[in-house]
This record gives structure tokens, C-alpha cells and sequence, in this order.
């Protein structure tokens, strides 16, 4: 939960770029939107808010001013015919769906969104408008319908029951919507036996409201109250109410738990989740219409006593006229190159840009000046130096808390010292009346400041004469703003050069870029230890390679982009060679200081076509190679099912399946695929062609990077499935080794140690306290080998969970050990063994052991604990 600044009325904010404040693309977050109030550091959730939970990418186009951009220019200009568009066919395409947009949301709500939110209907319109893309619901709440799941921890105390249960409550009102009339409830009940009765009770009052008696397994029934029963609750209290609702619990008896073997409270009922998908400008609106019509209607019934939504939350992409030629892929000027294409080449279109911020939360201390001030006070501050395209200017926007007594304060400044003695650098106007204190310093101050070696925020007051009047609390504005102050002059003297924004050369056939991108989003990471030999982890990189088309002569080249860490770079270059292998060098990529861009000419694209490659970067610490990477775009992913209930899994990647009917406990074989980011959708087996369509279980992005393996794990019960990932290196270990790895795949599983039965104590455990969801690193061993695996409690040698005998390994193998099976049952623990590389056995040698198989069960079930685990250690994964 990452707090950001209120925004006021009529206001826009960007999201914060701090380092835990990023909204990264393809990342599942969750908006929330509220009145501000409450603890800054954990989400209230009693305050209204909306939400809204998903997955968020872009397409490529970073922002507003140019996704509308283009929409703007031919709207505001009467004449304008490029020969692709024109300003009717963009003001008519406009009008259209402004008139549809308004019968949509019907009379009431047309008439006061403007003036609730100004210039939304406007942002809506425009995403319409550019008409790609649609979207897809997948499950939506219903009035009055409230759904939750039974398990043995709400048992008091907590039984450790196997039983699922889920119920889901309907009620009725009248038609005041003031008093309940009606109550079903339907329950499905699995893993269980012996039920002897399921009895709805009042705890408050000790009361029995319904009770049911069965003598069946399993069970899927419906169960309406009766008049008589319904008299002996409040019916004013309609569902949600959490304050009544908390008192009464279904609990479903057993023989072997007579006082309850699971149960629900049901004030944890909730209205069934908002599953749905939407892409492109179209979708992304219309979805989220359709996910926050609900939202809508609750939040203005609150506020305003009067319940507004739309007429029509599901608004048809039929009904709406889009302009396709304005989309990023389209061409809106026919010279031949994309919209895409020109945004990238192009200057952008800004309202204004964030060039640099710095800040300081209670570093303006007594630390930072000279005069002998004693002071106990803080200040903050932030400074934020933005660019203005269209008043071509720069401005530093500077906010400071004092922290000390306003009245007091004599001068607030910037000196080149730790005193106001100091040359002076720039002195803040009074009064100091408000905290914080907010001030813009223009472009004509920042580049008539002199240059300094030692600048210092300095607060001086009233409070000690001849001392704090020199300087009571400061800040070192190198230390604390080096991007802005280490070297002020570089930042604040920018040259206004001639640009071309791209709201122009999109829609001029007579500005057009010398090439375009065909294909990006290859990858590929710079590590240590694949340089030859291998240096220590002391930087990192990566590699990006576009695939690019010349216009004029259409040919076929590459550019590549590197960015690393490297302290001090000497060279970077393609070489010759495979992996484990040194070679010559093949094309020097020119300066080595990071970021590095190389567009290849098409002779040099010959070049290096059909070559193996390796990039290479160079240091004067390390003249032989300190990062190495393959030139390689593709990766090798496989999947494990580690899902101890979910009968078979489909994964799909970008809407294609890729595995399909994955049982428990599985691993199946490498894929290759293209370095890329993917939306990786995991979904109930079916194996149909269009199994990819079907409602998932998990929705997420994957970004694979070139040169690597990659396994996904799938863990958990079904209905609250959990995905982690394994970053695999399945390069031939040492000679007469084999390496081995261990992985706890268990979601909310036991911390475990890893033996090998017969090893020196030294040794045993191998691994010592893995917990769930995490990996060991490799090990290597001698092999052949034929060894038994015990893995116990951790720090507990006694308490064995699983063992298995006779895994033979083989010289130059590589394996990962995998812990499967529901917790904490331990006569339900397996072991999943995949061979990642395979072995050699010596000629005089015969295999003895598996490589695959099950686990040998000991123990008596133990029950099943539910809900979300924290991962403990530090996986290894992308």
C-alpha cells in the first residue's frame, strides 16, 4: 500500500516515479480511490472508496498529450486534409459518439458529470473515439447476492479439516429497499464425511436461526428461510452490515466434529469479484464502465441521497465510430511510416515535463551548518525542475517544511557554505508564513545563478542571536540533490533548439523517420558469471535488440541498446562464439559508457546474420570481460503443476496456449518462445483449441528475457492458485559433477531442511530452513551418484515429511528437486524431479535409480491451513 498526494479538485497528478511508488507496466495493482482520510500507512477499509483490480500495459504511447494528441490538431483546424484524414470525417466521428456516449449514460448522469468532474467526459470521449480494442467480462457481482468460502479455521478453536465449502446468500427486499422480505442460501459442501447437520446461529444472543439435518458426503443444496425464521432477525439490517451480520456463523457438524468441522461468518460474505478484460482504447473504457457502474451508483447514493450509474453500462463498440487511421499501428499521414514509429523518432508533445526531482524528509538538521546551533528541529523539502514545451521555458518549483517556529525564521536561502555568510546562491523570498513554503524559481534566476562547490539549504532564525541567525538547521544539497545540485550549471542552461513534435510529423506526409521498428521487446541480461571465466556479481545489463526496416531502401537491420553498471567500461562489441566459449571480435559497438546505441548499417546487419554471438563489455578492472550475454532472442520456458486439486492446468501466452492438460504432480518439456513481455493466463484444463478464451484462474504479465530458462510453478489449491517463477541456468556443470537444486513449491508450507540419508554431518542438512515458495541455489555433486533424499521439518531431523530412495544423478545432469502436495498433510508430500540437463552415464555404468516418481507418505493429516503465507528467503526468479 503505497500512499500518493491528494490530489485536489480539478487537479491532475501523475504517479510518483519514486523507486516504491512506480506503477510498472503488466504488474497487477490495485486502484484505490478515496477520501483521503485515514492511516498513511495501511488502507483504511472503512472509508467509500472505488476500486479496481487488474492488470495494467500501455501501448507503447507514454501519454495523453499524444494519444489525444493527434485528435486535437485535426479537430482545432477547419481545413485540414492530409489526403488520409479530414477535419469532418474526425469533428463528424466525434459528434457521433458524443450523442451515443450522453444516451448511454442516460439523462441524469449526462447532465451532472461534467460539473462533478470536469473534462472526464471529455478523456472518455477520445478513448472511444480511437475505437481499438474491446473488452470481455468474465463474472460481475448481483444485486443483493453475497458469496464466501467455509473452512475449519473459523471453528473456535480451528479444527484441521480438509472440507471446503462455499455459500452464497441471496436476499429480497421491499420496494423501499428498507427491509428484507427474503433469504436463500446456497451451499455447496466437498471433502467431508459424516455431516450430521448444517445450523445457521445467532452468537450474540446464542440462538439457533435455522438448522438442516443430512446424512450425506457431499453436498449441493438450497435452503430459503422461513417467515418464522426471518421474524427473528432485524430485517432493517440489510446485507452489508458487517456489525450485525458478525454475530451470526453456518456451521456444518460432523461425527467427528461435533460442535463444527468448518463454517462462514456471514458478515465475510462479499458480492461475487469483477473479473474482466479489456484492450485497446475502446476496451480499457468501456471495461472499466462496465466494472464501475456499481461503484458509481453506491458512491452517490452515499453522498448525495440520489443513486446515479449509467442507463447503459455496456456500451457496443458497434454503436461508437472509431478512427483507426489515428492508432499507434496506423499510418495518419500515409508517408509510410507509422504513428508508433514517428512517436519514437520525433520529439514528444508535453504539457509539461518532469525533468528532475529530489527530496529530503527531515534532513534540514543542525548537521547541516557550521555556527554551533544546538537545534533539535527538521526540515523537509522537495525540488522539482520542469520543462514547459509550449512557454518553452524551465521552472524549479521548490517546496520546504521549515520545522522550526515560522515566525522565527529571519531568511531562507541557498548558499555555497554552511552558514549565511556563505556566498550566496539564491535567497527565498518572505513572507514565511505557511508550511510548507512554496516558491518557483523561473528559468532567467536559475541560469543567473553562479556556479558553487558546496550548496547548502540553509534556515536561519531569530531564536539564538549569533547563532541560528547565521544558520539554525541546513541540508547538503549535493548529498541529498545531486541531480539538480552537483553540478547545477549543466542542468539549468538548456538549449532551446528546433523541435518537431510529434502531433506534427504524424499527420505531414513531409516529415517521415529514416527507419522504423518492425519487431522489439528482445531482451537479454548482462551477467558476471557468464563471462569467460567468470568474474564476481559486482555489476549488471541489459541488452535490448530491435529489429528495424529502412525506409527509403527497405532494408532489414538491427539496433542495439545497451545499459549496465559497469564502473569503469573500456569496450563493448559483438564476439564470435557460443556459449562458454571466447572468441574474436565481430563489431565494435562504439563507446562503452552506458547507455550505448548502435544502429547496424545493413552490410553490418549481413554481417552478423546466421553468426552465434555474445556482447561483451569490458572494464580496466577486468580487460578480459566483466558482463557477457548471448545474442540471443529466445528463451526456454516450461511449467510445473504443483496445484494439489487442480486436476489439469492450460497455460496461454498472448492468447495462444502453450501448455495444455497439465496434470499433478508435472513438468513439462522446454519451450521455446521469443524474448518479449507476454500475458501469461493459467486456466482449467480442457485442451480445446480455444481454451485460451475461458475464464482464468491467474492473469499476469511474464517478462521472459533472451539467453535464459525459465520455470513456472503453479502451487496451491485451485481456487486460491499462486504462480512463482525460477530463473533456471542449465549450463554443464564441472566435470564429474552434477548440479542439483532444491525448490519448496508448497503455498504456505513448512519451512523444510534437505538431506541426503548417509552424508558427514557436516553436510546434512544440504539446505538448511527453505521455505515455501522459494529456491536454493545450485549445488554441485559428484556423480554418478545414487543417493536417498529425506526432507524434514527444518530443525527438526526427526519430523520427516517425505523421503525418496535410489535418485541416481549423473555426471553433467542438472536437476531441480521439487517439494509438492498440500499442507500440512503429510502423507500428501511428493517429490517432482525433472532432469534440466541431461547426464552422461560413464560406458561401464548402468542407470540404478529415477529420476521422476512420488514421494514415500509417513505421518498421520495434520488438516489444511488457508489463507496467504509471506515467502520467507529469497527466491531466484525473473
Amino acid at each position: 500500500y503505497t500512499p500518493h498526494p491528494s490530489v485536489p479538485e480539478g487537479q491532475v497528478i501523475r504517479t510518483d516515479p519514486g523507486a516504491n511508488k512506480r506503477v510498472i507496466a503488466g504488474s497487477n495493482v490495485r486502484l484505490r480511490v478515496s477520501t483521503g482520510t485515514g492511516d498513511e500507512l495501511q488502507p483504511s477499509e472503512e472509508i467509500p472508496a472505488v476500486e479496481f483490480i487488474g492488470n495494467l500495459s500501455g501501448n507503447g504511447i507514454l501519454d495523453i498529450a499524444n494519444e489525444f494528441g493527434l485528435i486535437q490538431r485535426i479537430g482545432n483546424d477547419d481545413t485540414f486534409n492530409n489526403g488520409v484524414l479530414t477535419h469532418e470525417e474526425v469533428y463528424n466521428a466525434w459528434t457521433h459518439n458524443l450523442t451515443q456516449f450522453q444516451t448511454d449514460m442516460g439523462p441524469t448522469l449526462s447532465a451532472v458529470l461534467p460539473g462533478l468532474i470536469p473534462g472526464l467526459l471529455e478523456i472518455f470521449l477520445a478513448y472511444l473515439t480511437l475505437g481499438d480494442g474491446d473488452y470481455t467480462i468474465y463474472s460481475q457481482p448481483t444485486p443483493n447476492q453475497f458469496e464466501g468460502y467455509m473452512n475449519g479455521g473459523v471453528i473456535n478453536p480451528p479444527t484441521p479439516s480438509t472440507a471446503k465449502g462455499f455459500v452464497k446468500m441471496t436476499q429480497t427486499l421491499d420496494e423501499g429497499k428498507t427491509n428484507i422480505t427474503g433469504i436463500t442460501f446456497n451451499m455447496d459442501i466437498t471433502n467431508i464425511e459424516g455431516i450430521t447437520s448444517i445450523t445457521a446461529v445467532n452468537v450474540s444472543t446464542s440462538e439457533t436461526w435455522w438448522s438442516i439435518d443430512f446424512g450425506k458426503t457431499n453436498l449441493s443444496i438450497e435452503y430459503t428461510v422461513t417467515p418464522e425464521q426471518l421474524a427473528m432477525i432485524d430485517t432493517t439490517k440489510i446485507f452489508p452490515n458487517d456489525a450485525y451480520w458478525n454475530n451470526f456463523y453456518i456451521i456444518v457438524k460432523t461425527i467427528a466434529y461435533p460442535n463444527g468441522e468448518i463454517a462462514v461468518r456471514l458478515g465475510d460474505l462479499e458480492p461475487r469479484s469483477i473479473l474482466a478484460e479489456g484492450e485497446g482504447s475502446f476496451g480499457i473504457i468501456a471495461g472499466l464502465i462496465a466494472l464501475l457502474d456499481e461503484q458509481l451508483r453506491k458512491a452517490t447514493r452515499e453522498q448525495f441521497g440520489t443513486e446515479m450509474g449509467f442507463d447503459n453500462p455496456y456500451l457496443k463498440k458497434e454503436n461508437y465510430v472509431g478512427l483507426n487511421d489515428l492508432l499507434p499501428d496506423a499510418d495518419a499521414d500515409g508517408d509510410g511510416a507509422s504513428n508508433r514509429c514517428e512517436y519514437e523518432w520525433f520529439d514528444k508533445e508535453y504539457c509539461r515535463e518532469l525533468i528532475a526531482k529530489c527530496a529530503g524528509s527531515n534532513v534540514i538538521t543542525k548537521d547541516g551548518v557550521d555556527t554551533g546551533s544546538n537545534s533539535t528541529k527538521k526540515g523537509s523539502f522537495v525540488f522539482r525542475l520542469w520543462n514547459d514545451p509550449e512557454a518553452e521555458e524551465f521552472y524549479l518549483d521548490v517546496e520546504i517544511t521549515p520545522g522550526v517556529t515560522l515566525s522565527k525564521i529571519t531568511q531562507i536561502g541557498i548558499f555555497d557554505g554552511m552558514n549565511n555568510e556563505a556566498p550566496l546562491i539564491y535567497n527565498f523570498p518572505g513572507p514565511f508564513t505557511s508550511s510548507p513554503y512554496k516558491y518557483r524559481i523561473t528559468q532567467a534566476e536559475l541560469e543567473s545563478m553562479p556556479e558553487s562547490t558546496n550548496p547548502h539549504l540553509i534556515i536561519c532564525t531569530s531564536n539564538q542571536p549569533g547563532i541560528t541567525d547565521r544558520g539554525e538547521i541546513g541540508a547538503d544539497l549535493v548529498q541529498y540533490c545531486p541531480e539538480l545540485f552537483s553540478n547545477p550549471g549543466k542542468k539549468w542552461k538548456q538549449e532551446k533548439a528546433e523541435i518537431i513534435r510529434y502531433t506534427e510529423a504524424a499527420l505531414n506526409p513531409n516529415l517521415r523517420p529514416d527507419y522504423c521498428t518492425m519487431m522489439s521487446g528482445c531482451h537479454i541480461n548482462l551477467q558476471n558469471n557468464r563471462v569467460v571465466p567468470p568474474v564476481p556479481p559486482i555489476s549488471s545489463g541489459t541488452v535490448y535488440v530491435d529489429t528495424i526496416l529502412y525506409l527509403d531502401t527497405q532494408n532489414i537491420s538491427y539496433k542495439i541498446t545497451v545499459e549496465h553498471t559497469v564502473a569503469n567500461p573500456i569496450s563493448a562489441g559483438l564476439y564470435a562464439g557460443g556459449v562458454g566459449e571466447n572468441g574474436e571480435l565481430v563489431l565494435d559497438l562504439g563507446s562503452a559508457v552506458s547507455p550505448i546505441e548502435r544502429v547496424l548499417t545493413p552490410e553490418e546487419a549481413q554481417l552478423i546474420s546466421g553468426k552465434e554471438l555474445y556482447v561483451l563489455i569490458t572494464s580496466s578492472d577486468y580487460p578480459d570481460g566483466e558482463l557477457r550475454a548471448q545474442l540471443d532472442c529466445t528463451a526456454q520456458v516450461r511449467f510445473v503443476n504443483a496445484s494439489f486439486d487442480s486436476q489439469s492446468l492450460d497455460v496461454c501466452m498472448n492468447g495462444l496456449p502453450i501448455f495444455v492438460l497439465a496434470q499433478y504432480p508435472s513438468a513439462s518439456e522446454y519451450r521455446q518462445v521469443l524474448s518479449n513481455e507476454y500475458n501469461l493466463r493459467i486456466l482449467p484444463g480442457t485442451g480445446d483449441y480455444d481454451t485460451c478464451s475461458n475464464t482464468p484462474v491467474i492473469s499476469t504479465a511474464l517478462d521472459v528475457f533472451g539467453d535464459s530458462s525459465v520455470t513456472l510453478v503453479a502451487t496451491g489449491w485451485v481456487d486460491s492458485l499462486e504462480l512463482f517463477t525460477l530463473e533456471d541456468d542449465n549450463r554443464a556443470p564441472a566435470e564429474g559433477l552434477a548440479n542439483i537444486r532444491f525448490v519448496n513449491a508448497v503455498k504456505n508450507g513448512y519451512s523444510v531442511d534437505f538431506s541426503f540419508s548417509g552424508w558427514p554431518p557436516e553436510l546434512t542438512p544440504l539446505f538448511s530452513n527453505i521455505s515455501a515458495l522459494s529456491s536454493t541455489s545450485y549445488y554441485g555433486i559428484s556423480a554418478p551418484d545414487t543417493l536417498d533424499i529425506v526432507i524434514s521439518k527444518a530443525g527438526l531431523p526427526e519430523e520427516i515429511i517425505v523421503t525418496q530412495e535410489g535418485v541416481q544423478f549423473l555426471p553433467g545432469g542438472v536437476y531441480t528437486i521439487f517439494l509438492v502436495g498440500p499442507v500440512p498433510l503429510k502423507n500428501g508430500y511428493q517429490l517432482l524431479i525433472t532432469e534440466d540437463r541431461p547426464g552422461e552415464l560413464p560406458p561401464e555404468g548402468t542407470p540404478e535409480g529415477v529420476i521422476e516418481g512420488e514421494g514415500t507418505p509417513e505421518g498421520i493429516p495434520e488438516g489444511v491451513i488457508e489463507g496467504e503465507g509471506t515467502p520467507e528467503g529469497i527466491p531466484e526468479g525473473v
